[in-house]
């Protein structure tokens, strides 16, 4: 009888070791994240950080803007979980809101490139190597999921799976693409989302956890973000944003990441700026002027080419005449 419980004891040991491993590891993944956006971000609020903006440019986006050019983006990379040393999974994520728009297998014999969901305007970079997936961006009763033990390597093992010749394919498997957006997009947004993907991971009873409660949070992200950065800057009369109201049913469970609204940010941004001036920025190298320079003049090409459309749509139809 002894025995018995000291071995059950030695395997409950290692099935804890394993857990804090995970744990740990999440964690890291994170904070590590988390890192980025206080570099990236517009500014901060009560110290979390706001998204960075949509850059504007001198020539219409919707015309010959690439999404690179007008946004940033990071890479979170996953690892066999039982043998580190093969082939990696990449995920994209854009950093204006913390979308999940892509993935690719990495190994030294791959050449699929990248997989990016359906949408009517590309959001990925227009430099990389795609190719399209059955699923959209947009979330199909998300929260019906289930999150916590096993879900990064679920995955990993599923994503690896993905071929050009198979991109287009649905199974039930490949469902887990919605678990990866509630696993590392809403645990950079929320704190309560978080907090269950860890309670669920380090529960270790092998099952998880649905978290049907947080739907109302996960799609008012914009309104609550809307409301803390109008809060913290509603005594001061700049005619920004007032506060609007929280969503019915919606509770403030704490937002890691706050979305950017001009309406609401850039006046609390131009207060910031008042009462704490920045240095003037250094100036540009000869190297930094050079590409100043090449961008001015690509951009001028650009609007010159969209000028001279009209013209030869009109010279096209005279002829066709």
């Amino acid at each position: 009888m002894a025995d018995q419980q000291e071995a059950l004891a030695v395997a409950r040991r290692m099935a804890e070791q394993r857990v804090r491993l995970h744990l740990q590891r999440s964690m890291g993944l994170m904070k590590k994240r988390q890192g980025r956006m206080l570099d990236i971000c517009s500014t901060t609020v009560d110290g979390m950080p706001v998204t960075p903006p949509d850059l504007k440019l001198a020539i219409p986006a919707g015309e010959f803007g690439r999404p690179e050019d007008r946004q940033t983006f990071h890479i979170v990379e996953l690892e066999n979980p039982q043998d580190p040393t093969s082939m990696y999974v990449q995920l994209l994520f854009r950093e204006t809101d913390l979308y999940f728009v892509a993935f690719r297998p990495l190994a030294p014999d791959s050449a699929n490139g990248w997989f990016h969901f359906k949408q009517a305007e590309p959001i990925i970079p227009s430099f990389l190597n795609s190719h399209q997936i059955n699923y959209g961006y947009g979330y199909i009763n998300a929260t019906n999921y289930q999150v916590g033990t096993g879900c990064l390597s679920d995955i990993y093992f599923c994503l690896r799976e993905f071929t050009s010749a198979n991109a287009r394919l649905q199974s039930q498997q490949r469902r887990v693409l919605m678990v990866c957006g509630l696993m590392l997009s809403e645990t950079q947004r929320f704190m309560q989302m978080q907090r269950e993907v860890i309670e669920n991971i380090h529960a270790n009873n092998g099952e998880r956890q649905d978290i049907t409660h947080l739907d109302g949070l996960i799609h008012d992200w914009g309104v609550e973000s809307n409301r803390r950065v109008a809060a913290a800057d509603h005594q001061h009369q700049h005619g920004g944003g007032e506060a609007p109201a929280a969503a019915p049913g919606v509770v403030d469970y704490g937002l890691w990441v706050l979305k950017y609204n001009p309406y609401y940010v850039l006046p609390l941004i131009r207060r910031q700026l008042q009462q704490h001036p920045q240095p003037p920025f250094p100036p540009l190298t000869p190297r930094q002027k050079k590409q100043q320079l090449r961008r001015r003049l690509l951009q001028q090409r650009l609007r010159q080419l969209r000028l001279l459309q009209p013209h030869q749509h009109q010279h096209q139809q005279a002829l066709y005449l």
